[in-house]
């Protein structure tokens, strides 16, 4: 189990210096090709350097929140929230991207409260239809829906693209998987979004699960709490 363990941290330090290295070295690359008259310090090369300043720190900005949550120190604002109306602002939200490549996004999200981060759990149901959305061809569909149970409330997106990898399906949520290594684009990114989402689950109380449908394309699954826990 200790070696499991050190092995685990030695690829996550070398999965990050990776993820840090491009955005440094385009920036000094920039910086000393301004220095030395190389190019000229005009708004587009200015741009492009602010733009690599900015992934670097929406970078770090994720790994502080990853980390935070699967130590178990988010702090959540818990609320009576309608969770169906939660979902649906979301889909609303995607609407416009989606329609740009004919994409349906279809809800099924009747009134269901629940004891929850509302920002939170924005967060991860907006990760997981971007994802989904990515990963559908056009004119394909994506459907959410809402189920309360007597104790927990769980939220489905489920795509009709060509679903997870049989390989991936057990690593999907680790750090750093992306569309290259997983279910077409939809992964993408700097290979966190559904890490933290899982981690925010979590810290929830719920989880965060994927399978894939036998007529094709995946459905991930939000559990969460009903009331809060703990």
């Amino acid at each position: 189990a200790l070696e499991r363990e050190d092995g685990r941290r030695k690829q996550l330090t070398s999965d990050i210096a990776h993820e840090l290295r491009s955005p440094v070295t385009n920036i000094i690359g920039h910086l000393d090709a301004v220095s030395d008259g190389v190019i000229a310090a005009t708004p587009e090369h200015l741009a492009i350097v602010s733009s690599e300043a900015g992934r670097l720190h929406r970078l770090i900005e994720d790994l502080g929140q990853l980390a935070q949550a699967e130590e178990g120190h988010v702090a959540l604002d818990r609320h009576a929230i309608d969770v169906g109306a939660l979902v649906s602002r979301v889909a609303d939200a995607h609407r416009p991207a989606a329609a740009d490549r004919d994409i349906s996004i279809r809800c099924d999200c009747p009134e269901t409260v629940a004891t929850i981060d509302g920002p939170r759990v924005e967060q991860i149901v907006a990760n997981l239809l971007a994802n989904a959305i990515a990963a559908v061809d056009d004119g394909g569909e994506v459907m959410l829906e809402v189920h309360s149970q007597p104790r927990s409330t769980t939220v489905t997106v489920t795509d009709n693209g060509p679903g997870v990898a049989a390989e991936l399906l057990p690593v999907i949520f680790d750090r750093f998987r992306r569309g290259d290594q997983a279910r077409t684009p939809g992964i993408g990114g700097r290979g966190l979004g559904l890490a933290i989402a899982r981690a925010l689950a979590r810290a929830h109380g719920g989880d965060l699960s994927v399978h894939n449908r036998p007529e094709g394309g995946a459905t991930f699954t939000l559990e969460l709490p009903t009331e809060a826990r703990g």
